[in-house]
């Protein structure tokens, strides 16, 4: 075909039309793809898509969500966090901001948020944060789901008894770990029964933390009963202090305190001199510790024993390694265990978790089995209660010879001595004693003197009478958790540990005792079992072949693809060639 001038012009007007309408499809595109953004997942399993649960989540979100990624320059580490929030994104693309922090640049804010590894996310809702060191949807989710809930997250800390305090400063008290709670979303408040003889309504659990003093029978009276009507309780106690009055508790839930503190002869393994300080690098499988990947701290815990009453379900959360025992002689020179002394060797229990199906409540706040048990335990009531008196004049702190401290009392008013104790416990109708000034009585806190944190005055004589014969009256009356109180309302939930040290100040930032703090209350908050994200099966992640298969694939692509190649092109030149 011959081509003459005019040809070649129109051949070259649409080449060049050609050119034009080409660029202009590739910007529309570009524009389009800018302006309407459509993904698709067409990986088995809808892996890079978020479950349904996660997707019911997202939508209840009502302010914008702010990721921090304290992560270092690692291209891997940060595109595994980018492909994590970029499914969240695609739920709710005006919802989720994510930005990255070099930890080594801002080591201070580092250390103020407790971060310890290379990649942790902090997610803050509505002024509350959360922190997700696993970057998996399911903590994530967990984590939204947290801070969403914030409004019905309530502790209530019983005082007045010497208890470690969620706002004091000092290394026993607890002023750290109240503040991570309130980081978290979680709102705590404080109770003295002896001011108020009730409970909090709002109130999702009771924290009794390390009392130094035993409990008026009418207090322990007040915390049967919360317990009976299926209030979630953490008790955190102490070797050598007691059970603080509360010894029909224990009972009734089962347990027993191991006499002695427990010792642990693995320590100097992990470079600790103390043998009172337990160190646990593992866990029983329960929900509490099923993300805990650091090791624990716990100086100068109490073993304890389990054998659950009827309708009771007891866990083990922690324990100790085999070569620890409960130490009952005196803490110092060379130890060894005496099965004579009733001294038993690990693995011992520190941590117990028991549930229940939560009891029916009625509609004025009291228990069915509660009311139909006080009908028939009268009686006894008032004679155990005259026993659990007695248990408290004798459950002093005794002094220690490892330990050159002093414990004072708490409260702005003072307790009572002993004498009017047993002046309460009568119910003498006389006015109470005149308070005393604050002794110092001998205790195994480490270097510190404990003061109060209880009431501003003392309570009237009448009302002091009250709670010593164990009877709150009308006005005393405890209330029933709330169902905003009660997260899931089947189940009851109560946890105690052998140790408060481990979440005092002092000890705090030691290994895990944080993370295993947090999923403690998490736990009786019920924050556990609120998102369960179903697991995706990806089976087009991997390839299994042969050697023969892999061998055949390699001489293909290496060899007999290029040389056919070569040849179809060294055959179309020889053709053009001869014409």
């Amino acid at each position: 075909m011959r081509m003459d001038r005019r040809s070649r012009l129109r051949l070259r007007v649409q080449h060049a039309l050609f050119v034009v309408l080409w660029t202009a499809l590739v910007v529309l595109a570009g524009w389009l793809a800018q302006e309407y953004k459509r993904e698709f997942d067409w990986t088995a399993g809808g892996r890079n898509t978020l479950s349904e649960v996660s997707q019911r989540v997202v939508e209840r979100l009502q302010a914008p969500v702010e990721i921090t990624a304290y992560a270092r320059p690692d291209e891997m580490l940060r595109k595994r966090i980018e492909d994590l929030v970029a499914r969240y994104r695609r739920a709710r693309p005006d919802a989720f901001e994510l930005r990255f922090v070099n930890p080594d640049r801002e080591p201070e804010r580092v250390r103020e948020l407790g971060i310890r590894f290379d990649g942790t996310l902090v997610v803050r809702y509505r002024g509350r944060t959360e922190q997700v060191s696993t970057l998996s949807e399911q903590a994530l989710t967990g984590a939204l789901e947290r801070l969403m809930r914030a409004g019905a997250r309530r502790l209530v800390f019983l005082t007045g008894h010497g208890e470690r305090s969620p706002e004091g400063a000092a290394n026993h008290d607890l002023g750290r770990f109240g503040r991570e709670l309130e980081r978290r979303g979680i709102r705590y408040t404080t109770v003295n029964l002896a001011r108020t003889p009730e409970l909090p309504k709002d109130g999702a659990v009771l924290v009794i933390a390390s009392p130094a003093t035993a409990l008026l029978p009418g207090e322990a009276r007040i915390v049967r009963e919360w317990v009976a009507r299926g209030g979630n309780l953490l008790w955190l106690l102490d070797p050598g202090e007691g059970t603080a009055g509360l010894e029909a508790l224990l009972g009734t839930l089962g347990l027993k305190v191991l006499p002695g503190t427990v010792v642990d002869a693995s320590a100097p393994v992990f470079g600790i001199n103390d043998p009172t300080f337990v160190v646990v690098p593992e866990y029983p499988s329960h929900p509490i510790t099923s993300g805990l990947r650091l090791i624990t701290l716990f100086p100068r815990a109490a073993a304890l024993e389990a054998a659950p009453k009827e309708g009771w379900h007891a866990s083990q959360v922690l324990r100790t390694l085999p070569r620890a025992w409960n130490e009952t002689g005196p803490l110092r020179g060379e130890l060894r265990p005496d099965p004579d002394r009733g001294e038993r060797t690990g693995p011992l229990t520190l941590a117990v978790a028991l549930t229940r199906p939560r009891p029916a409540v009625q509609e004025d706040g009291q228990a069915a089995n509660a009311k139909g048990e006080a009908s028939d335990k009268d009686a006894g009531e008032t004679r155990a209660e005259a026993g659990e008196e007695t248990a408290a004049q004798a459950a002093t702190p005794e002094a220690d010879p490892r330990q050159g401290e002093q414990r004072r009392a708490h409260g702005a008013a003072q307790p009572p001595d002993a004498a009017h104790r047993r002046t309460l416990a009568e119910g003498d109708a006389g006015p109470p004693a005149k308070p005393q000034a604050p002794t110092a009585e001998a205790s195994p806190r480490h270097g510190e003197q404990r003061r109060a944190h209880g009431a501003a005055e003392p309570p009237d004589a009448a009302h002091r009478r009250t709670l010593a014969k164990g009877d709150a009256g009308p006005p005393a009356k405890p209330q029933a958790p709330t169902a905003e109180a009660s997260p899931r309302q089947g189940e009851q939930r109560i946890l105690v540990v052998g140790d408060g040290d481990f979440l005092a100040n002092a000890y705090l930032g030691n290994g895990g005792n944080l993370d295993l703090g947090l999923a403690m209350v998490n736990w009786l908050l019920h924050d556990d079992v609120l998102v369960q994200v179903p697991a995706k099966a990806a089976p087009d992640r991997s390839l299994a072949l042969s050697r023969t298969a892999s061998a055949l694939i390699g001489v293909g692509f290496l060899l007999v693809l290029p040389l056919g190649l070569i040849g179809t092109g060294v055959l179309i030149w020889w053709r053009r060639s001869r014409r």
